[in-house]
């Protein structure tokens, strides 16, 4: 999926902004953005994967929910799950597959991402496409 990121400076917390032709693309690179954060994704390989839904009223809930649901899931399973194989937004509901590597094998890039916030949450519709900033409690 077509997109991109950038670590933002952020005097406490860690910061990013994320550039996609879609909201499905937001999603699949806010995801890579956030585990790569936290750990060396460059000769990582996916090895489990997991089908994952949130639902939410607006697209900056939609965004926080998903990213947040990753991060659990992540926990939960030893696994950061920063590649995403497919996705599907519809209103109010994203769905997607994700995959992951255990996080045992990967080297620590960061500290870990205690929760995905609200604070500074932005996003917005460009002539590129979508843009979002978010800010990631470590």
């Amino acid at each position: 999926m077509d997109g991109r990121f950038e670590v933002l400076d952020h005097t406490a917390d860690t910061a990013v902004r994320v550039e996609a032709p879609s909201m499905e693309g937001l999603l699949v690179v806010s995801a890579r953005a956030m585990f790569s954060l936290m750990f060396d994704l460059a000769s990582a390989r996916p090895v489990s994967s997991r089908t994952v839904r949130v639902e939410a009223p607006t697209s900056e809930e939609l965004l926080v929910d998903w990213l947040s649901s990753l991060l659990s899931w992540s926990e939960i399973d030893r696994v950061a799950y920063f590649d995403v194989a497919a996705v599907e937004v519809s209103g109010t509901e994203a769905r997607g597959e994700v995959r992951g590597a255990p996080v045992d094998s990967l080297a620590v890039a960061g500290p870990p991402i205690k929760a995905v916030t609200y604070h500074g949450l932005q996003i917005r519709h460009a002539a590129s496409g979508w843009e979002a900033t978010i800010v990631f409690d470590v």
